[in-house]
């Protein structure tokens, strides 16, 4: 995944995604993905979302009855609404109910999603910086830590099908390959944390919903407020043992730059209010519990952030000091 792009000039990369959709869909045009929402909310005013992904193009409809999200997705890349209601049986209203729509025209997928409120956390961070809102973000911060601890008071007994040892093996490769990629000072760190990496999968250790692109521009929130109102885009959600995704603290706390992470300069603070707030939703659990959340959350760390090695040089070099600077420094 590239972040440092993601946290270039928003208007531009929007441009840019939304211009390389339709290139590789065409004839199909915004301007018909424009019209095809208005028909599907029976009317109301067209708007693009200020982020557009990769393989999407997102608009809100608004009316006077209420606002919807239309969604025009790559047939390669579809929503697996199984995962999506299982999410918001884990997370609640913080995900967005989806629907696929069938037999619309073209080659697109298409779906109906409520509109969650509030600006993308890329868009609001510099306001919630400011020192004299930091009550608001640590009002953030406290429904980060009630959203992860979701996946933990609402366990399923009918999650999706899932094979915990294939999940094991796939990590344990995906670290080694990591492993052998990043400088040796990585190594103790790296090899400490496959060692215990069989402590994430007892029986008795929940396996959620997860997920991993936990980035500024999918992460909403009330800018007068503070309140976490959705995670969007769950097209890349799987399974797997719960805190993997608690790494996503950093880009509450932090700004990615080209020599590591600069954090907030009451990042200790927030840190402890997030655990805190963790602790006291999912309740009293043991040392060796306490130990593997911790375990968990730096494996999730290095799977989301330590793979890139294809990337360009000065986008290693700064992925390489962002990891530095969020796990050894």
């Amino acid at each position: 995944m590239n972040k440092a792009k993601k946290l270039g000039n928003t208007d531009a990369l929007t441009k840019y995604q939304t211009d390389r959709f339709f290139e590789k869909f065409g004839p199909i045009s915004q301007d018909v993905c424009d019209n095809e929402a208005a028909n599907i909310s029976g009317g109301g005013t067209i708007k693009p979302t200020p982020m557009q992904g990769a393989q999407s193009y997102t608009v809100q409809v608004l009316s006077d009855a209420k606002s919807l999200i239309v969604q025009f997705r790559d047939p390669k890349s579809p929503i697996d609404l199984d995962l999506m209601t299982t999410a918001r049986e884990t997370y609640g209203r913080l995900v967005p109910n989806c629907q696929h729509l069938k037999e619309r025209p073209g080659t697109l997928l298409v779906y109906k999603m409520n509109y969650l409120s509030g600006e993308t956390f890329l868009l609001a961070r510099t306001a919630l910086r400011n020192a004299e809102n930091f009550g608001l973000l640590s009002q953030t911060v406290q429904d980060f830590a009630v959203f992860f601890a979701s996946a933990w008071n609402n366990r399923l007994a009918s999650i999706l099908a899932f094979n915990s040892s294939l999940i094991q093996n796939d990590y344990l490769s995906r670290l080694e390959r990591i492993s052998n990629k990043l400088p040796v000072s990585f190594s103790p760190l790296l090899d400490k944390l496959k060692s215990q990496l069989p402590s994430l999968f007892p029986d008795d250790y929940p396996m959620v919903i997860i997920y991993w692109d936990l980035v500024e521009n999918i992460i909403h929130v009330d800018i007068q407020t503070g309140h976490l109102t959705g995670i969007v885009d769950w097209r890349d959600a799987e399974v797997g043992p719960f805190a993997l995704q608690l790494w996503g603290l950093e880009n509450i706390i932090g700004i990615r730059t080209t020599t590591g992470m600069c954090f907030h300069p009451q990042h200790i603070q927030l840190c402890r209010l997030f655990w805190q707030n963790i602790y006291e939703e999912i309740g009293d659990v043991s040392k060796g519990v306490k130990e593997a959340i911790h375990t968990a959350r730096m494996i999730g760390i290095f799977l989301a952030n330590g793979d890139f090695a294809g990337a360009p040089a000065n986008t290693r070099e700064m992925e390489e000091a962002v990891l530095r600077s969020i796990t050894l420094d």
